[in-house]
């Protein structure tokens, strides 16, 4: 259990610095920070709407010049565009663009190809963009609306440490009969989470963003009374089906989607662990037994030592590779194969009597010795058949496909045994599966904008939650299979006193005050001991007590207790054949949503260094 939660642990802390290494390192890619943008929107009693943009690059690495670039989508036009750059004691502004649809330039703040190297704090470049926007306005039944979807464009690959918008509206042309001035009917700032805080100024107001994502664009809805604008300019306005109401409407349409959405995207990452709690109590806890037992002397049932490996080490599943190793030391033991030893190293295996071959075991010596006919006296060393598995794809896919087969048989062995209701493993499964594609959901529908169009606090939590969502999803996979699955009460029982058997092998100063009577009884100490994933500690208890009178009469050579490289070498057989069969069989190789529509008008764009 140690070791897995030790996976777990490392497979966690992989996945969390790989995520957020590559997020960071794309990140550092840019050689300019954004620290501050203002932007300053003069709504006229004219259909015009004049806007003066300041945006502050922070130049952080060798830099040539800024580029800016805002195309606007819809009815409106734009006009009288104006660039002032400040910081810089030169600069040329290079048009690619200059529209009544579209803005791009760049701003070249060097002399020819070469670059500034900015200071330690970096080099501050202001930038502003002064432009009008005409026709921008929207008559509806019973108010006047700007609707700009697109006040701060998605094309920006770094975010906006603090944005300050303000927004002066005409008092000024107010009708004073009037005894408040009820101006402005509803101001919003889209997408949710974004505004921190707003500030009423004596011609209009002050909004002030903090910290606006990379790549999200900012929208801005102002709804005005009619009464503000002459009869002539509201004739040539936009019409607009919608009234004061019905945008209202929308607006708590669109607000309560985004709370939902924010709440799911943070509810999702708990429903999962509740889940897994809820079948781990439901199906997963273990039944009471009787046995007590700490230690077990003998050994506890007269079970081949793969089975027992299938069915302690691997919760009823099929037997790994302690026990395929375990189960070439049985046949060792029972006369059936020997070792080929170099001094005192083992380096292969032999068949030693080929009718001691039982119909069970069959699978396994073909795994080892190939398909051709089980004989006495047949070698396989260990560095050959390593490089047969290499360079012969048939010979290696033949391995993999008797090994599995090997497998297969030991599970059908002990499957009519019930001792593990998986029931809740697989339910566990299910909802990990569930857990690693909502995670993957979670970045989809970030890379498509979907979640920053209504909340950037669901936006953010989803990118911050998805690798946890994919470690969730990893947890059932690697926890063991009873965690989740029950024993029956004769399974757990069975389970119990194997694992107290491996308890007292492991314990040497009990294993040295009741020592085995005989090296038969060590032998099997080894072999079971293999089975339960301790040889080495089996291994290590025998080179210091079995007396060496004793090493003669053993059918596991003394070699084997005191070089247990040859366990290494059995496990990592299938994994060996399994990659160089798969290193040979691979191939050569719009519109926003803001606010839930109701007109208004969108743009694109952004902007940089380079």
């Amino acid at each position: 259990m140690r070791r897995r939660l030790i996976i777990l642990a490392v497979l966690s802390v992989a996945i969390l610095s790989f995520y957020f290494l590559i997020a960071e390192l794309i990140k550092s890619k840019d050689i300019y920070r954004l620290p501050y943008v203002r932007l300053r929107y003069r709504f006229t009693t004219k259909n015009a709407v004049e806007v003066e943009e300041e945006i502050h690059y922070l130049m952080v690495k060798p830099y040539r010049g800024i580029y800016y670039d805002y195309y606007i989508l819809g009815h409106p036009t734009l006009d009288n565009v104006k660039v002032l750059v400040d910081g810089s004691s030169y600069h040329r502004i290079s048009w690619l663009q200059k529209t009544d649809k579209r803005i791009r330039f760049r701003v070249y703040l060097s002399e020819g190809e070469n670059r500034i190297t900015p200071s330690k704090k970096g080099d501050l470049i202001k930038l502003t963009v002064k432009y009008t926007i005409r026709n921008p306005y929207e008559l509806g039944k019973d108010l006047v609306q700007f609707f700009n979807a697109a006040i701060w464009r998605d094309g920006w690959s770094q975010k906006v440490e603090k944005m300050e918008i303000y927004n002066e509206y005409p008092y000024e042309h107010y009708d004073a009969r009037f005894s408040e001035k009820l101006v402005v009917l509803m101001s919003r700032i889209y997408p949710l989470g974004l505004e921190k805080s707003r500030e009423m100024l004596t011609n209009g107001e002050k909004i002030t963003l903090a910290n606006v994502p990379a790549n999200t664009r900012v929208g801005m809805r102002v709804l005005l009374t009619k009464d503000v604008f002459d009869p002539q300019v509201l004739n040539e306005m936009v019409k607009l089906p919608e009234s004061l109401a019905s945008i209202q409407k929308r607006n708590a349409r669109y607000t309560l989607k985004a709370r939902s959405l924010t709440l799911l995207v943070f509810t999702l990452p708990a429903v999962f662990p509740l889940l897994m709690m809820l079948v781990y109590f439901i199906v997963g806890r273990e039944p009471k037994v009787s046995y007590q037992g700490i230690y077990e002397r003998e050994i506890p049932y007269n079970d081949p030592p793969e089975e027992v490996n299938a069915i302690v080490k691997r919760c009823c599943s099929s037997p790994d590779e302690d026990g395929f190793s375990a189960a070439i030391l049985k046949l060792v033991k029972e006369g059936v194969l020997e070792f080929i030893l170099d001094g005192l190293k083992a380096v292969g295996l032999k068949i030693r009597d080929a009718g001691k071959v039982k119909e069970n075991d069959e699978m396994l010596v073909k795994t080892l010795f190939g398909d051709t006919e089980i004989s006495t006296g047949t070698e396989m060393y260990f560095d050959n058949l390593k490089e047969e598995l290499k360079k012969d794809q048939n010979r290696a896919k033949k391995f993999v496909e008797n090994y599995r087969a090997w497998k297969e048989l030991v599970s059908v062995k002990i499957k009519p045994r019930r001792y593990l209701t998986a029931t809740g493993y697989y339910l566990a499964i299910l909802i990990g599966i569930m857990s690693a594609i909502t995670g993957v959901m979670y970045l989809y529908i970030i890379a498509t904008k979907y979640l920053s169009t209504f909340s950037v606090t669901a936006a953010q939590g989803a990118w911050f939650l998805a690798p946890f969502l994919w470690i969730l999803g990893v947890i059932p996979f690697v926890l063991p299979k009873d965690i989740f699955g029950r024993w029956t009460v004769k399974g757990r029982e069975y389970y119990l006193k194997w694992k107290a058997f491996e308890k007292f092998l492991k314990d040497f100063s009990l294993i040295s005050s009741y020592p085995p009577s005989s090296i038969v009884l060590w032998e099997d100490y080894l072999v079971y001991g293999t089975a339960l994933g301790i040889a080495e500690i089996v291994a290590r208890h025998m080179t210091r007590l079995v007396p060496k009178e004793w090493e003669r009469d053993s059918h596991i050579p003394a070699p084997i207790w005191y070089d247990i490289t040859w366990y290494a070498t059995t496990r990592r057989l299938y994994g060996h054949a399994l990659s160089h069969t798969a290193q040979q069989t691979s191939g050569v190789g719009g519109e926003s949503s803001f606010g839930g529509g109701g007109g208004g008008f969108s743009g694109g764009g952004g902007g940089g260094a380079f």
